[in-house]
């Protein structure tokens, strides 16, 4: 839970780099709002949202603030960023209902850390975004992603050939720009 929403996690196993790792966000974010555009949004804009539900998948920034699981926030009542298990999201659910006070009673009830799963195994998330992609693209639903997949078509990752990005149009063979 966050402050005032939820963080979803999935883990990554470093299959994705910083700029895919956004556009990952992006793509689940429309695919989201495409199934569910009656309750879920990608608009900034508070006042055009209505009383939708805003899917943030800027925050996957560099720079943006993510409170760490189990960590106290500043408010009264000292409620702490709660991982949750899927079937604990539901109506009614308020991110500051998990405080510092019941936070160890509660884990104690449930014998296991819902956070493990984000540490686990990630999903074959290359071949996952790709399909996701095409079906958003079909659908004209997708934006251009923000980070998006490399040049190569490929999301994230290092390179075959073990050089760095490429200058924006130099060819194959070219060396890369320095830095």
């Amino acid at each position: 839970s966050g402050s005032s929403g939820l963080h979803v996690l999935v883990p990554l196993e470093r299959q994705l780099d910083h700029g895919a790792a956004i556009s990952f966000g992006q793509v689940l974010a429309e695919a989201l709002v495409q199934q569910h555009p009656d309750i879920a949004t990608t608009e900034r804009a508070v006042r055009a949202r209505r009383s939708k539900v805003y899917v943030d998948y800027l925050q996957n920034g560099r720079g943006k603030l993510l409170a760490a699981p189990y960590s106290a926030r500043p408010l009264p009542g000292v409620p702490v960023s709660m991982p949750l298990r899927w079937d604990e999201v539901r109506p009614g659910l308020h991110p500051r209902q998990f405080t510092a006070l019941d936070a160890p009673a509660r884990m104690e009830r449930l014998r296991e850390d819902p956070f493990q799963g984000v540490l686990g195994e990630a999903p074959e998330l290359v071949t996952v975004l790709s399909r996701l992609q095409r079906y958003l693209e079909k659908r004209g639903g997708l934006s251009a992603p923000v980070g998006g997949p490399t040049r190569t078509g490929r999301w994230g990752g290092p390179r075959k050939d073990g050089q760095g990005p490429r200058r924006k149009g130099a060819p194959a063979e070219e060396a890369p720009a320095p830095a």
